[in-house]
């Protein structure tokens, strides 16, 4: 897609997009961060959504930098936060970093002059790290999911392979296909990755960029909901965009959903559940091996357990 107009965001400049509530413990680590970049083109625009923590207090200091903006919002969830974030943002690219995430030094630089090399494409993505909830964060696991380059909508159909503090994106995008939708709590990002795949090709970068931080109460905890919430958006995106998909694609899409669906079931304990969504997995498809493996362990699990027991 051509970007004529871009002209009209500064040029080379990285409109960083954070949102936080009550996250002024973790906040200074995701700015610090910012400020250790290698690649200093950027404003980072701090959406404050109704925090009651020492928030204000903590960003205060670093306003003097005038690169920095603070927002101070009420509470709207984080759709609503980052969707303000792009009405202020100035920038020929948009990134987002999530207040409990980190970045690399290197993570600007890097996305910047791939996209710059790579007109062809309009959204980059990376790999990252998983740190704990102490403190800056350690590493807990370095393993990432198999990411995809081009036309990437048969791959998210299986999962969200975008891993959102990774991303950089040319502001054209927004302009022409909006934001995030503030309905979805539990989607947003997803949902709007599965929009932008129908009409740009995204970027993957086999590079850590950054550092994603599982702790308690982040608002990707609720599992269950979340595959609700992702069988509801694929089940709308489908049937908007059923001439972009190939019947192969949908089904293996549903087959890794229900697979996905399945092993949660079965990291839980509940075992029937879990038997049932791989043979509905298996009903759209049984030409793929991940099901069958999820079922075999699944079974095996089971007859070990009878026999101890």
């Amino acid at each position: 897609m051509s970007h004529s107009s871009e002209c009209k965001y500064k040029p080379g400049l990285v409109s960083i997009i954070t949102p936080t509530y009550n996250r002024a413990h973790y906040l200074k680590y995701a700015i610090d961060s910012v400020l250790a970049q290698t690649y200093t083109e950027f404003e980072l625009i701090i959406i404050d959504d109704g925090s009651t923590d020492a928030t204000a207090t903590l960003v205060e200091p670093y306003l003097s930098d005038s690169r920095f903006k603070y927002i101070k919002t009420s509470n709207q969830g984080q759709a609503l936060a980052r969707n303000t974030g792009l009405e202020h943002a100035k920038g020929e690219y948009i990134s987002f970093l999530d207040s409990d995430d980190r970045w690399f030094a290197d993570k600007l630089e890097k996305s910047v002059n791939t996209l710059k090399n790579n007109s062809q494409f309009d959204i980059l993505y990376a790999d990252r790290l998983t740190i704990d909830g102490v403190g800056e964060g350690s590493v807990t696991s370095s393993y990432n999911i198999k990411r995809y380059s081009g036309r990437i909508s048969k791959y998210l159909l299986r999962d969200n392979c975008v891993s959102f503090s990774t991303t950089l994106v040319r502001h054209m995008c927004f302009d022409e296909m909006g934001g995030f939708n503030p309905e979805d709590r539990l989607n947003e990002d997803y949902d709007l990755w599965l929009r932008f795949s129908t009409q740009y090709q995204f970027y993957y970068l086999r590079d850590n960029l950054s550092f994603y931080r599982v702790s308690d109460g982040q608002v990707s905890d609720n599992a269950e909901d979340r595959l609700l919430a992702n069988e509801a958006l694929l089940n709308e995106f489908i049937a908007k965009h059923v001439n972009l998909l190939s019947q192969k694609d949908i089904k293996q899409g549903w087959c890794y959903f229900y697979t996905r669906k399945g092993n949660y079931h079965s990291r839980n304990g509940n075992f029937k559940e879990a038997f049932l969504s791989y043979i509905k997995a298996l009903s759209f498809t049984v030409f793929l091996t991940y099901p069958w493996k999820s079922l075999i362990k699944l079974v095996i699990f089971r007859k070990n357990r009878q026999v101890k027991d």
